[in-house]
């Protein structure tokens, strides 16, 4: 059970903090979904050489002369952007769209500065540079990017940002109510049947530390108990509790998977999936902390637990109480 609370924890923690690292990496694109679209003078974006040389990247440039590059990308053969340029000072400035330019004419763009890839970079400023030897080094590596809704794109991600983060605040509520009141962890309420759930716990961990546990694959076998412990689940009962056991087989498109099926005298049942020679090992092994129980599955013994379930468990107290006589 601690190692389940520390795991909480842990996943918490994890969950939280990588919330609140993305927030102040990502605080630069909070403040342009807020504030932006800004409206910038395109001579303020001359000496830009990356995204971190300024704080306004969700910009609007009004009636500014755009040229057609004569470069798009095509898609299943249907052009899907279209490159063009525009000057910024003494430099030149890429805008990525969705808009096919005709010639050169005064165009408003509106969208994201984002860093040139290294493929725009070899075709398109490549070959730009070879058509106008004169602005070969004067196109910046940035580009305008108007192809995706900027706001939409960060609302997105605060979405998901949100999700994450209620996921770890809930974490944090479960580590919280099982540090400050351990009775009501997962574990302890399936300890409850037995007795006290911190006693029981005490008993099993004495059990567990004493030696002589027989373990087959997730299941342990102490004194009197039979564990089924794995990283997602944690069943138990004692070996004088239990009433039923067999095998279940489960077919599938991929073959078939195994179970032990453990049923007890409180009307609990559970699965313990394994190879089929460990599922065997482990019914034989409860069968004999428990020879009193019924052994193996078919329709009548089915129909009594599901019908009749108090007169069979009575039916296997009485035979236990004459077989520990």
């Amino acid at each position: 059970m601690k190692k389940g609370t520390r795991t909480r924890l842990i996943v918490a923690l994890i969950l939280i903090g990588s919330v609140v690292v993305a927030g102040v990496f990502l605080n630069k694109y909070i403040i342009n979904f807020i504030n932006g679209p800004y409206v910038v003078e395109p001579e303020s974006l001359e000496n830009i050489q990356s995204v971190n040389d300024t704080d306004k990247i969700y910009i609007t440039v009004e009636d500014v002369m755009t040229q057609d590059t004569g470069i798009y990308y095509e898609v299943d053969g249907r052009p899907e952007s279209y490159y063009s340029r525009f000057p910024v000072g003494e430099n030149w400035l890429i805008v990525k769209s969705s808009t096919s330019v005709r010639g050169a004419q005064p165009m408003s763009w509106t969208g994201e500065i984002v860093s040139l890839t290294s493929e725009e970079r070899r075709e398109v400023v490549q070959s730009v540079e070879q058509e106008f030897p004169s602005i070969r080094g004067h196109i910046l590596p940035v580009k305008l990017t108007t192809k995706y809704d900027f706001k939409v794109g960060v609302m997105i991600g605060l979405g998901i940002a949100t999700v994450i983060l209620l996921i770890g605040l809930w974490y944090l509520s479960r580590w919280f109510k099982y540090t400050t009141n351990p009775e009501t962890h997962p574990v302890m309420q399936k300890l409850r049947p037995f007795g006290d759930p911190l006693n029981v716990a005490s008993q099993l961990e004495m059990e567990l530390n004493a030696g002589g546990v027989q373990k087959i694959r997730s299941v342990q076998f102490t004194r009197n108990w039979l564990l089924y412990i794995t990283q997602t689940t944690f069943n138990l009962t004692r070996y004088q509790d239990i009433v039923w056991l067999y095998q279940k087989v489960v077919s599938g498109r991929y073959g078939k998977t195994y179970y032990a099926a453990v049923n007890d005298r409180f009307g609990r049942s559970f699965l313990i999936q394994a190879k089929q020679k460990d599922v065997a090992a482990i019914l034989q092994t409860a069968a004999q902390h428990a020879p009193w129980a019924i052994i193996g599955h078919d329709k009548d013994t089915q129909k009594l637990w599901t019908k009749q379930r108090d007169q069979m468990i009575a039916a296997v107290e009485k035979r236990k109480t004459e077989m520990t006589r």
